[in-house]
């Protein structure tokens, strides 16, 4: 018997042994899957001709339908695959899936079935070229799913609570992977954890969420994960201090001890500063001269799939960019395997600090800042350079004016990288301040994406979050693809005459449609 595996991935097989070939075709799976989502209701011919051949001939589609319908039936050797002339469905006896086997568990209230059959998102890692509804529509199927998963487990969770609480500290975990920005979620696994006497892991998991948000969002987490975080440190603190648990400092950070070896000849790395998803940075000194310098190794996953010497003249042509508001490294080099760049001085607060503390920002404030960082780029751009990866961690707030740094690194690195067929575990940015071209891959990141994203760090610093803030990332992402951002509103301070059509038109979705960033530049020092 054939079976359409749709959540979590795309696959078919029959009696156990994966398909390929023919068989396996994106655009087939594609068809199949959307046949076998409206369950008995079926669906129309017409339905799907305008989500997945929106943009041929009427004629045309209904060709190309018919001869894909007879195609599958051929390839396959199932006549009676899919029944109906005009409204569509899957033949039950012929075909199982795991998305009717879900639907039917949410229907009928059976939680367990229905967290089994999850497995993922609704054709997880499937793209089609030329079906923008049928991207459309897959993001809303996969909303839909993922919530009524989301609910399913919420379910055996609560369930757990009064009978096992090792095993709810174990649904709720799973649950924090289905949504993983929740705090709400993040908060649950924390107490339960702490209560079933594990504070060790409540921490790690706190840590974890809290990593997680800033790297992907540039966000802090909830007032109430904030919480316990610091009573869960101030716990573990106390007992530490009388004894009751064991503090084990004496080992050093092995990847520490790594970076202060191979680099001792140049610096003296006295500790870990920063982790990102590019980068890992050290606070240290000039072995010479003991002057205070961030040194920045790039995170070896990603230097193994990459041309070191090419990734080296990228940034060094982006380290000779010398402007007051970008931070330039002093240094760029390889040791031992290493790739590295310095830049003099100790590690400044960035702007995503002063956004923790302070959002939004007092309208001097933004124009000052957003008039530095729009003259940072204006050159850079005058030189030929791209940010690529701008947000507020990446903004210092020196006491002479804000500077750019990381200045070119991941257009550097994006460049050079070996990717593989369908490779989608490098970091392409931070989504909250990506562009919609740089979202969806169309094409290298240009200007005008630096452009956008100057535009969102303005939009956040006047209404103390950024554009299309949506309840998961995936409302995120889907809203800035499809929606203009949300005005602004009148908030809570007059904002001079010309400011939000300005920040408006530098989060145009079409690149060709945003100011440069001189005339950014321009603009905001005539407020």
């Amino acid at each position: 018997m054939l079976k359409l595996c749709a959540l979590g991935g795309a696959a078919l097989t029959r009696d156990g042994t994966p398909l390929v070939g023919a068989a396996a075709q994106h655009r087939r799976l594609a068809l199949l899957t959307v046949i076998a989502s409206a369950g008995e209701q079926g669906i129309s011919r017409d339905s799907l001709l305008a989500l997945l051949w929106p943009e041929s001939p009427e004629d045309r589609a209904r060709h190309a339908l018919s001869q894909w319908l007879f195609l599958m039936r051929r390839d396959l050797g199932v006549d009676d695959l899919i029944s109906g002339s005009h409204t569509l469905r899957l033949n039950a006896v012929r075909i199982s899936t795991d998305v009717s086997a879900f639907d039917i568990a949410i229907a009928t209230e059976d939680w367990s079935a229905a967290v089994t059959h999850y497995r993922g998102p609704l054709l997880d890692g499937l793209l089609l070229s030329n079906a923008p509804e049928f991207q459309h529509w897959l993001d809303r199927e996969r909303d839909k799913r993922r919530l009524q998963a989301i609910r399913a487990m919420e379910q055996l969770a609560r369930a757990s609570e009064l009978t096992d609480p090792v095993q709810a500290v174990g649904w709720w975990q799973r649950l924090a992977t289905l949504d993983p920005h929740s705090g709400t979620i993040a908060s649950k696994v924390i107490r339960l954890l702490a209560a079933n006497g594990d504070t060790v892991a409540a921490l790690a998991f706190a840590h974890r969420h809290e990593e997680m948000l800033r790297t992907a969002l540039e966000l802090s987490p909830s007032a109430e994960v904030a919480a316990l975080i610091d009573g869960l440190r101030g716990d573990l603190q106390s007992r530490a201090t009388s004894g009751a648990i064991t503090a084990r400092n004496g080992a050093e950070d092995p990847y520490l001890a790594f970076i202060r070896d191979r680099l001792a000849s140049r610096y003296i790395i006295d500790h870990l500063a920063v982790r990102n998803s590019l980068t890992t940075s050290f606070s240290a000194r000039v072995t010479a001269n003991q002057a205070p310098v961030t040194v920045n190794v790039f995170v070896p996953d990603l230097l193994a799939r990459t041309d070191r010497d090419e990734l080296l003249r990228l940034l060094e042509a982006a380290a000779a960019v010398r402007h007051r508001n970008i931070d330039s490294p002093n240094e760029v080099a390889t040791v031992e395997g290493i790739v590295y760049f310095a830049v003099a001085g100790e590690r400044d607060a960035t702007l995503r600090d002063r956004l923790s503390a302070e959002q939004p920002l007092p309208i001097g404030a933004v124009i000052e800042i957003g008039s530095q960082m729009a003259a940072g780029l204006t050159h850079a751009h005058e030189c030929g350079v791209v940010h690529g990866n701008l947000t507020p961690r990446r903004v210092v707030l020196h006491t002479d004016g804000a500077r750019l740094t990381e200045l070119g690194v991941l257009p550097a690195l994006t460049a050079t990288v070996a990717r593989m067929p369908h490779d989608s575990g490098f970091p392409a940015g931070t989504p909250s301040y990506m562009s919609p071209e740089q979202l969806t891959g169309d094409e290298a990141t240009k200007v005008a994406s630096d452009v956008y994203s100057l535009g969102c760090i303005l939009y956040q610093m006047l209404t103390g979050q950024p554009p299309h803030a949506g309840s998961t990332a995936r409302a995120n992402l889907t809203a800035r693809l499809r929606e203009p951002a949300a005005a602004m509103g009148n908030g809570h301070q007059q904002r001079p005459n010309g400011l939000d059509g300005l920040v408006a038109a530098m989060l145009a979705r079409a690149p060709r449609e945003r100011p440069t960033a001189f005339s950014v530049y321009r603009t905001l020092t005539t407020f």
